[in-house]
């Protein structure tokens, strides 16, 4: 059947008057109560939007698994696009199914493996740097979402394009708040345009990044030009392929956002639910204490078996989806499989959030951590309406990447500390094209004297 608009009072589907991106929970909630009363597919309305809203574990992996069929949206391509440029995000049709399989090699979880050693390398650094200032002899409060941010945008870059920048900081800083300003932009239905200062700002700082890429696509390209051997890698892929220097800094920007912004999120909801939950994070250290011991040296044998640790990151996915929603445009009448017929030029809205949230499909308390609803699923799960990394050829080509990072930094981070709930801290989420936190994520931090005994 066809959904029309009249089948439901306007009234009743206008969007209260609150921000919806500024205020997820609240927006979540609206949707939730929508899905109770109206099932679990409807239309809603936002300002002079519609969109048809899928909350059907069957139609969304439809709608998720027919790229011909449901396209990414203008948004994506006029907003995203303005920033990050035409990388694997924002690419379409036959580009996208070509730069796709040239970087889906590095991808493999045989090749992700083959980087264990920078990962841990990376992970210890970061930990002594880092983490050990704050913990000192006794307990301190630190700030997850800082840790992470930076640990994880040097993992990436290390993985990517074999270098470490000198600024990291600065520009794990910017990828992060390039992403929250175009999603913003993107679900709150504001122009990019120079003319906001926030958003000429972003560009300025963009333009300025390309310009500390350039010597490292300098020294590949001299190298290749001198028939040299160079690191196997995606800028390397990008070389042989001899695509533009627009082209490379479009795969190198967005590359760099969407593989680090996500991974350190989600690693730092882990600590902060493993924090909140004691005998799960002990369950946790049995199983580091049983594989690992006291070795730091994570090896793809040890990863293997670190099957809880990877159920406590999938379920941190689950209660806090770093991609809350995906949006899609139906661009002919198409029947679901349900019966539903979605018409020709209608936005759709997938709310993976709420598809996590699904007490048909997990059970109550839909809220409590409970990594053992993972045993068994390895990323994601259709036949639960689970799809933290997206679905089918639009999937995110670094999930098997941001799976064995969370391994990776959860493992070595719980061998030597126990993480605490910081009772004086409330965490604020804010959601645009990615669900972050505005006031950090904060936790205590003490040392383990028990774990090596």
């Amino acid at each position: 059947m066809v959904i029309p608009v009249a089948a439901f009072p306007r009234q009743t589907l206008t969007l209260p008057s609150f921000s919806p991106p500024c205020h997820p929970k609240q927006f979540i909630g609206w949707l939730s109560k929508l899905r109770r009363k109206y099932g679990k597919i409807y239309r809603v309305f936002t300002g002079s939007r519609a969109y048809v809203v899928l909350m059907d574990k069957v139609a969304a992996r439809e709608a998720l698994s027919d790229p011909r069929t449901f396209v990414k949206g203008p948004d994506y391509k006029e907003k995203f696009s303005f920033v990050f440029g035409d990388g694997l995000v924002t690419s379409v049709g036959e580009k996208h199914k070509t730069d796709r399989a040239l970087f889906a090699k590095y991808f493999t979880q045989k090749k992700i493996e083959m980087h264990l050693p920078v990962l841990c390398e990376q992970t210890l650094k970061a930990i002594n740097s880092e983490m050990e200032p704050h913990v000192g002899q006794g307990q301190g409060v630190v700030d997850l979402e800082h840790f992470f941010s930076i640990l994880a945008f040097k993992m990436f870059c290390r993985f990517a394009i074999n270098h470490e920048f000198v600024e990291s900081e600065v520009w794990s800083e910017l990828t992060s708040r390039g992403s929250n300003i175009i999603g913003e932009s993107i679900v709150l239905g504001i122009p990019v345009t120079t003319w906001i200062p926030r958003v000429k700002k972003l560009l300025e700082d963009t333009e300025r990044f390309h310009r500390c890429c350039d010597p490292l696509i300098d020294a590949r390209i001299l190298a290749h030009s001198k028939g040299e051997e160079m690191v196997d890698d995606p800028l390397t892929v990008m070389v042989q392929e001899k695509m533009t220097r627009k082209q490379m800094y479009s795969h190198l920007v967005t590359m760099l956002a969407a593989g680090h912004d996500t991974t350190a999120f989600c690693t730092c909801y882990t600590l902060f639910l493993l924090a909140k939950n004691p005998k799960i994070q002990a369950k946790l250290k049995a199983e580091i204490k049983r594989v690992m011991g006291t070795r730091t040296n994570i090896t793809p044998e040890d990863i293997a078996q670190l099957t809880y640790a990877k159920n406590c990151f999938q379920e941190s996915l689950r209660i806090y989806s770093v991609v809350p929603h995906v949006t899609r445009v139906c661009i002919r009448d198409t029947k679901l499989s349900c019966g539903v017929t979605v018409p020709a030029n209608t936005e759709v809205l997938v709310p993976i959030c709420l598809l996590n949230r699904d007490t048909d499909e997990w059970g109550a308390p839909i809220d409590a951590f409970d990594p053992d609803r993972f045993e068994g699923i390895t990323r994601e799960s259709p036949s639960k309406g689970y799809f933290p990394f997206g679905y089918s050829t639009r999937s995110c080509i670094g999930a098997t990447l941001a799976l064995i990072e969370g391994t990776v930094m959860i493992t070595l981070l719980a061998q030597r500390y126990t993480f605490l709930e910081e009772p004086s801290f409330k965490l604020k989420l804010k959601s645009g094209i990615t669900m972050v936190s505005s006031n950090g994520v904060k936790v205590r931090v003490q040392r383990d004297t028990d774990y090596a005994s």
